[in-house]
């Protein structure tokens, strides 16, 4: 599923859109003759005319889905629905992206437009978490399956705001909400890929597919035998049982201007937990797939940071094994001496 997010300006010539999107409070809705005149005229008349029948009442994540007969380049507008409220939580706007994710996708609209005309709460609050609320809803896990019954459409959704209103601090807001969203989407896509097909090694070449032609961006591997002349040995340890090598992945960020700050994270990377020697309770064991999050999640951050590009440094640190029984597994009382000289029983 592929989504686009643009900010614009209102057309001069109309709107061509599947879908128009308007927000209203309740007191929107009472004083509707007045507050009613920030829309295109012809806009403002075919809502007035659905208004003055009190079949929709701005009740939070209310919707009510127009079909226009008087409208040129416009088929529908949705009319969703803020409450009492204003300025509503960031967890209500992801609620009413995701409202209007479902809605979109059932009615299988391609242009989207949200008009912000009336909005008076913070734009770019309602831009970020619309957006994450439509990437949220638009998610699911069904690469591999047989058989997906879901409509692949490609979402373009174009937020129309005043001549005035189009800044480079809302694009900014589209660009960090959007490099978010898919570095999420990166994140759960990776924890969620079965440790067949996501061993320490494709860990390991996803990394280098992600990053290898990325400005600033420096991927260095350890593999087992560099591991192995570093001592890196409680990593060694355990991976031993396995068939599958480890490696010590290392993710690199430097802006163009040095700086004295950096950030450091790691990212645990066990592509599949079975407990080795001292194995796991079979209950639920598939969910040690997930024990690789940790660095799902790092990756996810390294691609928000290579496409914002911060002003400090990111090192990221990500050891990616498989802990498997078998007979050259590590076993209970055995003794490691780790990198740093201590010794682990």
């Amino acid at each position: 599923m592929k989504i686009k997010f643009l900010i614009a300006t209102l057309p001069q010539n109309g709107i061509n859109a599947d879908l128009l999107i308007l927000f209203f409070n309740k007191a929107m809705i009472r004083k509707r003759q007045k507050k009613l005149h920030v829309f295109p005229p012809e806009i403002a008349n075919t809502v007035l005319e659905y208004l003055i029948l009190k079949d929709f009442n701005g009740d939070f994540n209310e919707t009510a889905l127009i079909y226009p007969d008087k409208l040129e380049g416009i088929k529908r507008i949705l009319l969703v629905g803020l409450g009492e409220k204003s300025d509503p939580s960031n967890d209500e706007l992801t609620t009413l992206g995701s409202t209007i994710s479902k809605i979109q996708k059932k009615i299988s609209s391609k242009r989207n437009y949200v008009l912000l005309c009336n909005i008076y709460f913070k734009k770019e609050k309602l831009i970020n978490n619309f957006v994450e609320g439509v990437y949220y809803d638009h998610y699911r896990v069904d690469k591999f399956s047989s058989k997906v019954n879901e409509k692949c459409i490609e979402h373009h959704n174009v937020f129309v705001c005043k001549k005035a209103e189009y800044t480079p601090r809302f694009r900014k807001v589209i660009q960090k909400s959007v490099a978010s969203m898919e570095a999420v989407t990166i994140t759960r896509d990776l924890a969620n890929t079965p440790s067949n097909l996501l061993t320490p090694e494709k860990l390991k070449d996803e990394v280098i597919k992600l990053f290898s032609i990325k400005p600033g961006i420096n991927v260095q591997i350890l593999d087992a035998k560099s591991l192995e002349e570093k001592k890196l040995n409680a990593l060694l340890a355990v991976a031993q049982g396995s068939r599958e090598k480890p490696y010590l992945i290392t993710i690199h960020y430097k802006p163009k201007k040095k700086s004295k700050k950096r950030l450091a994270l790691v990212g645990k990377g066990v592509t599949f937990d079975s407990g080795g020697i001292s194995i796991k309770p079979s209950a639920n064991m598939e969910e040690m797939k997930f024990d690789m999050a940790g660095a799902a999640a790092v990756i996810g951050m390294m691609s928000v940071v290579s496409q914002l590009k911060p002003k400090y440094e990111v090192i990221s640190v990500i050891p990616t094994v498989e802990n498997m029984p078998g007979g050259g597994a590590i076993k209970p009382g055995d003794v490691v001496t780790a990198y740093n000289g201590k010794t682990i029983e």
